[in-house]
């Protein structure tokens, strides 16, 4: 997939909890109907779910740090993105 386009989308926590409910319907889904095909969709599943859960897990971490040193002065609570090799 290198040499790709690629996009930043701002999703909230919440929303990052949908995706990864809606790629574990996908991936059960298709072992219920067998489906492997020949474009590899299940395992593009399976990788993107490990990744959202990965965002999910610093998503939590990025609150509990906040919880623990305090928000911005202007209320805002931002969360720096992990070093990602392969985003980078």
């Amino acid at each position: 997939m290198s040499g790709e386009p690629t996009a930043v989308i701002k999703l909230t926590k919440s929303e990052v909890n949908k995706v990864i409910r809606s790629l574990v319907l996908s991936t059960k889904t298709a072992e219920m109907f067998d489906y492997n095909n020949d474009n590899g969709d299940k395992e593009s599943f399976m990788r993107l779910k490990e990744d959202f859960i990965k965002i999910q897990n610093q998503l939590t971490e990025g609150e509990r740090q906040v919880s623990v040193n305090g928000t911005k002065p202007n209320g805002e609570t931002t969360y720096q993105a992990a070093n990602c090799d392969t985003c980078e």
